[in-house]
C-alpha cells in the first residue's frame, strides 16, 4: 500500500467500501445526525469523491426527521468547459459544515476552504469518520477557527501513524496582484499559457 507520500504503509482504512454500503452508509448518517440534530440550520458539503454518498446519505436521513438539509460538492480540479464551476449545488446562507470519510493532513479540507472563501463563505464544523490526528491537520483546525468532530481516532484502532520524515508544509498564498474580470481562481484547470513576468510587467493570457 503507498502513502500519499510515495512510502509504504501496512494499513488502509477504505471507507469508500462503508459508503457504498447501505447499511454502512445508514449508520454513519444516523451517527452524523447525533452529533448535528441540535444544531440547524446548518448545510452540508464536501470534496468529490469520498463525501459524495455521505452528503447524499445525510439528506436522506434528514427528510426521514422532517428537516431539508442543502447539500453541495466541491470539484477537486474546477471543470474547463461547460460552466467551469468549482463547486456543484447552490450555496444558502446556513452554517457549512464539511463531511469527509477521514480527517488526516487537511489538504482536501484547504481545498473546500478556498473554494468557499471565493463564494464569502466560512466553515463552521467538519466532520469525518476517522480522525487521523495529524498535528498538521489539527493546526489548520486552530488556524480556520472550526470545529472538529469524528465517530473514532486513528490511535482507538492502534495504529501508529508515525512517519519517517516531516509532512510536506501546505502552501499558503497572499495576493500579490488581482485583476476583477480574469476570473481566475485557485484551482482553475482551463486551457491556456503560462502567466511570464518581466521586470515591469506579467502577461497572461486569456
Amino acid at each position: 500500500i503507498l502513502a500519499p507520500d510515495g512510502t509504504r504503509q501496512n494499513w488502509l482504512f477504505d471507507l469508500r467500501k462503508t459508503f457504498l454500503d447501505p447499511l454502512g452508509l445508514e449508520i454513519v448518517a444516523e451517527q452524523f445526525w447525533n452529533f448535528f440534530a441540535n444544531q440547524l440550520p446548518f448545510q452540508v458539503g464536501g470534496i468529490e469523491l469520498g463525501a459524495v454518498p455521505l452528503i447524499a446519505a445525510i439528506q436522506l436521513e434528514g427528510l426521514k426527521r422532517g428537516i431539508t438539509v442543502n447539500g453541495f460538492v466541491v470539484r477537486r480540479e474546477r471543470k474547463n468547459y461547460g460552466l467551469a464551476k468549482a463547486y456543484e449545488g447552490e450555496l444558502t446562507e446556513d452554517p457549512i459544515v464539511i463531511i469527509d470519510d477521514t480527517f488526516n493532513s487537511a489538504s482536501s479540507a484547504e481545498k473546500v476552504r478556498v473554494v468557499l472563501t471565493q463564494e464569502g463563505r466560512t466553515i463552521r464544523d467538519f466532520f469525518a469518520v476517522i480522525d487521523y490526528q495529524n498535528p498538521y491537520g489539527h493546526e489548520w483546525i486552530t488556524r480556520n477557527s472550526v470545529r472538529l468532530m469524528s465517530l473514532f481516532t486513528l490511535a482507538q484502532f492502534g495504529v501508529d501513524q508515525t512517519r519517517a520524515r516531516p509532512f510536506p508544509k501546505q502552501s499558503e498564498f497572499a495576493t500579490a496582484w488581482h485583476f476583477a474580470l480574469s476570473g481566475g481562481h485557485y484551482f482553475n484547470v482551463e486551457p491556456g499559457s503560462t502567466p511570464v513576468l518581466d521586470h515591469d510587467r506579467l502577461y497572461f493570457g486569456s
